[in-house]
């Protein structure tokens, strides 16, 4: 269960930098562009990726670009990951002298707990609003007949036009759904009088189906469950949000009237009087406050003629570029490359008659029960040497390589200068007078008549502690 929770807390780590790496870029492109139709597409573009990050990162499409070589030496020993999972990474030389196999790791299994408890109560608390809204269009009722007129006289290109509802539960017109998209008014606009706020609203509402903006903040929000810790995700949706309202508002103020029309009704909807005070909720709708000066602003005094539509070539050249960024964004990673360690060996391999055999370093922070193989055949004859960390002279003794404890009944176990924490040095030699096994020059084994030897050379404890071994070397 630990190196599950272990290797998913990897995953985390590989796909938090990904979505970092992606977002970020897109941040930044987005702050210098000023069309607001290229914003929104950026985000949506971002958005998507965003959430094909975490396939991709499972799949690992392409080849891993390992960031963790040049950086590793360059952080204090504390700071490596190295030291909180020795199983995970494969070191390029000696390991400092302040190294523990028994690190507990309780605190990055914690925080992957913790995250993976915040994704989830915030994915039960979207379906919970996705439920209400449900709900809510259960309860509505049908508008009157002249509410229908007028919705009915606003063209719309599409076939399939949102459905339209009136709610007393709702304080201001909202395009809600994604399959089936609904727009909901509140009670108060259905009437006669409020004639001209109702053809504003469903102007705006209109627009915002036409551009499939429910879809994407159906995709903004399942992005904000799993990136909920990335701030890069937080303003791209806050400036999306900013970008559709100023969209609709600008394709909605054509349909509207003459110019500026538009702008002063949206203004009297923001004003607080007891006509409209049912309706708004500044709160909900970010009416009033900078949000809305903003808007009013760029639809009075817009410095730069507004995009319609993004160019295609645009829309071609930034779609094949995030492609290409989430791609390679995927690939890197933080965890040291491991290499293959296969658990069977082909005896019809060929064996040459003389030869070396080495290993840099064998770390095993979970060591099996079984005897661990290491994918080379003893041959007939051979010197084995190799650094085997122990923390005692009893947790050594637990040892067994090649099938042998590194220590026998009658061997001396009184500790020696060396028998603190410590690398120690151990000797496996089979020639024709016998097998002989040495720990930091002492005899603690010799066999005249050796008994069979496994196939393959094999490392096991009994003491259920980490393995760690470096400077292997076998030669025959």
């Amino acid at each position: 269960m630990g190196s599950r929770v272990d290797q998913l807390t990897w995953f985390l780590i590989d796909a938090v930098l990904a979505a970092s790496l992606v977002l970020t870029a897109v941040a930044l492109v987005m702050v210098m562009t000023r069309q607001p139709v290229r914003r929104c597409a950026l985000a949506r573009g971002a958005l998507l990726a965003s959430l094909a990050l975490i396939p991709l990162i499972g799949l690992r499409s392409i080849t891993s670009l390992e960031l963790a070589r040049p950086i590793r030496f360059t952080l204090p020993w504390e700071w490596r990951a190295e030291r909180w999972f020795p199983d995970r990474l494969t070191a390029m030389g000696q390991t400092g002298p302040g190294l523990s196999l028994a690190i507990n790791h309780w605190v990055l299994r914690c925080l992957t707990w913790l995250a993976l408890a915040t994704a989830a109560l915030k994915l039960a608390w979207l379906i919970l609003g996705v439920w209400a809204l449900r709900r809510v269009l259960h309860d509505s009722q049908e508008p009157s007949r002249a509410t229908i007129a007028l919705y009915q006289s606003i063209p719309f290109p599409r076939c399939r036009r949102p459905g339209l509802r009136v709610s007393s539960k709702v304080t201001r017109p909202a395009l809600v759904g994604t399959l089936r998209p609904s727009i909901l008014i509140p009670v108060e606009l259905d009437r006669p009088e409020t004639f001209e706020p109702l053809r504003l609203s469903l102007l705006h509402e209109l627009v915002h189906a036409r551009r499939r903006d429910p879809w994407f903040k159906m995709v903004s929000d399942l992005a904000q469950v799993i990136w909920f810790v990335l701030p890069p995700l937080w303003w791209i949706r806050e400036q999306m949000r900013l970008d559709q309202e100023f969209l609709a508002d600008q394709q909605a103020a054509i349909g509207f009237g003459p110019f500026g029309t538009y702008a002063a009704s949206l203004v009297d909807l923001a004003d607080a009087s007891p006509r409209f005070e049912p309706i708004l909720d500044r709160r909900q709708t970010g009416l009033g406050g900078p949000a809305l000066s903003l808007r009013v602003l760029m639809l009075v005094r817009c410095p730069f003629p507004v995009e319609q539509r993004a160019p295609p070539w645009w829309c071609w050249a930034i779609s094949t570029i995030l492609v290409a960024l989430t791609l390679i964004a995927s690939s890197v990673t933080l965890q040291g490359r491991q290499p293959p360690a296969p658990r069977s060996f082909e005896p019809g391999l060929f064996q040459p008659a003389h030869g070396v055999f080495k290993l840099t370093r064998l770390s095993l922070a979970h060591p099996p029960t079984d005897p661990y193989p290491i994918p080379i055949k003893l041959p007939p004859r051979f010197d084995l040497t190799m650094d085997l960390w122990a923390s005692s002279a009893a947790t050594l003794a637990g040892v067994q390589v090649v099938g042998r404890p590194l220590s026998t009944a009658r061997s001396n176990l009184a500790p020696s200068p060396r028998s603190l924490d410590g690398f120690h040095t151990v000797r496996v030699r089979l020639d024709p007078d016998g097998l002989q096994i040495r720990v930091d020059d002492r005899v603690v084994a010799t066999e005249r008549k050796p008994a069979p030897l496994p196939e393959l050379l094999t490392i096991q404890t009994k003491t259920h502690q980490p393995i760690l071994v470096r400077n292997l070397k076998l030669v025959w």
